[in-house]
């Protein structure tokens, strides 16, 4: 299977909610996804990413704007980006029945991407050896744990091998190994089907991890397009040292923001001090740290993707 030059394109599209008060979700954003790439859309609680995503999947319309899917205008054709796409949303509950088996759901969702039942189950066997939950293809849905639902859910979205992959927070309720297995199992399916695969996630590590490109969305509007690093970069400009463990009394934090501009870190536990060159700064941290009988980690900064979403959301609010 080839990929798709342009997988998804967006075109000054925007999203408002009506009622007692107006809401603009989605705020004249624009942009392309390549096909054949991993895609994370990035952004606080209330950002716009679902509703962007609900859009692009055709469970809700555009107010203005345009949205193309593999070739395909969202409103023009809806049938057919549904040929071309799969979809798992939040509401892990209510994607599968819950009184049939993940194997009988496969069948029948299978059934209505027009696979046989051998083949469902088949494709459901692979995938759930590859994430370790085949021993659970014959529990009824609803005895399975949240993680395990979730999984299903996932799965259930790549049995018709879409071109496009649209997954609303995938590594909800998973623990670390298996949401991990399950970005293994996303990087394997883009490379054996040069698939696209959209992943709206809080887990940065997720993100980072598995992501060729990041878009950042704030109050709807698009504030960032870039790779994980890139974004790093943007977020922290200059070079830094950071001092760990604190909190620190007001008298050391005082002396080390005279050594460069100071940014707290994780609730004050951590100092991220922006500078020319590190390591002079490192020794002036560690001579004010001495001079106080304060032992701390002092490093030279490796800001996380973690840390460069609070620069990003805080420079934004503060505009």
């Amino acid at each position: 299977m080839t990929a798709l030059e342009n997988a998804v394109a967006f075109k000054d599209v925007s999203k408002v909610f009506r009622g007692p008060r107006e809401i603009k979700a989605v705020d004249n954003v624009s942009f392309d996804i390549k096909g054949g790439t991993i895609i994370g859309l990035l952004g606080s609680n209330g950002a716009g990413k679902t509703t962007l995503i609900r859009m692009t999947t055709t469970l809700l319309s555009p107010s203005s704007g345009r949205i193309v899917v593999a070739g395909y205008d969202v409103m023009g054709a809806p049938e057919k980006v549904r040929e071309h796409i799969g979809y798992a949303g939040q509401d892990t509950e209510r994607s599968l029945y819950y009184r049939l088996s993940p194997r009988e759901n496969a069948k029948y969702f299978g059934w209505l991407s027009g696979l046989r039942a051998e083949t469902a189950v088949e494709r459901l066997e692979h995938f759930a050896c590859q994430v370790g939950m085949d021993d659970r293809l014959d529990q009824h849905f609803i005895t399975l744990s949240g993680g395990e639902k979730q999984v299903f859910v996932v799965l259930r979205a790549l049995l018709h091998y879409p071109d496009i992959v649209f997954l609303d927070e995938p590594s909800k309720s998973l623990d670390v190994l298996t949401a991990r297995r399950i970005r293994g199992l996303l990087k394997e399916y883009r490379h054996k089907h040069n698939a696209t695969v959209i992943i709206t996630s809080h887990n940065l590590k997720e993100l980072e991890d598995v992501c060729d490109k990041l878009i950042f969305i704030d109050h709807g509007r698009k504030v960032f397009e870039g790779s994980p690093e890139e974004l790093k970069r943007v977020a922290f400009k200059s070079e830094s040292v950071e001092v760990r463990g604190g909190p620190f009394e007001d008298a050391i934090v005082g002396e080390l923001m005279s050594l460069g501009e100071t940014v707290p870190m994780r609730e004050g536990r951590e100092l991220r001090i922006v500078c020319e060159n590190p390591y002079v700064t490192i020794r002036q941290v560690v001579n004010i740290l001495e001079a106080y009988d304060v032992r701390a980690i002092v490093a030279m900064g490796e800001p996380s993707l973690e840390d460069a979403f609070e620069q990003i959301v805080g420079r934004v609010r503060d505009t």
